[in-house]
């Protein structure tokens, strides 16, 4: 899809969800429920965030090689909880999700790195981290979310 066509669409929604989250180069559903916070580094436009926990987020991170050559490792810190690649069977859509855990502040944390191709070369990273009592549910909610992220395109 490119600008033009997401243009003719903003009346009646790009998407299926009822609001429709635009960042450089792609475009996703908003889940309801989250915050829309502004991001803080180069590369990640922005952030979502429940409202009144600050213990979990799903971070958007641009990355310029294709999907299949993103090295996603664990920090120092963190051990290899599970590996697996999620495919949607209508589109064929595959996206490799690595999940890890550790420690911090006395927490336990889980963190999930989805590896989302949107073009050629092109592709995002979105992390999703809670502290282990909320995790799945946020989980589930970036187990959704991923596969709604379209490439936005100029052509």
């Amino acid at each position: 899809m490119n600008v033009a066509d997401v243009a003719l669409q903003l009346d009646v929604g790009i998407s299926d969800g009822a609001w429709t989250l635009l960042g450089p180069g792609f475009f996703c559903d908003l889940p309801v429920g989250l915050l829309v916070l502004g991001g803080d580094r180069v590369g990640q436009p922005f952030e979502l965030a429940v409202p009144n926990l600050h213990d979990h987020h799903l971070v958007f991170v641009a990355r310029p090689v294709d999907a299949e050559q993103l090295d996603i490792r664990p920090a120092p810190n963190q051990q290899v909880v599970d590996e697996v690649v999620y495919e949607d069977d209508a589109t064929g859509l595959q996206i490799r999700c690595l999940e890890f855990a550790y420690n911090h502040d006395g927490a336990r944390w889980r963190q999930r790195m989805y590896g989302v191709p949107l073009s050629p070369g092109t592709s995002l990273v979105v992390v999703a981290q809670a502290t282990d009592p909320h995790a799945e549910a946020l989980f589930i909610t970036a187990d959704e979310l991923v596969f709604t992220i379209s490439p936005a395109t100029s052509d």
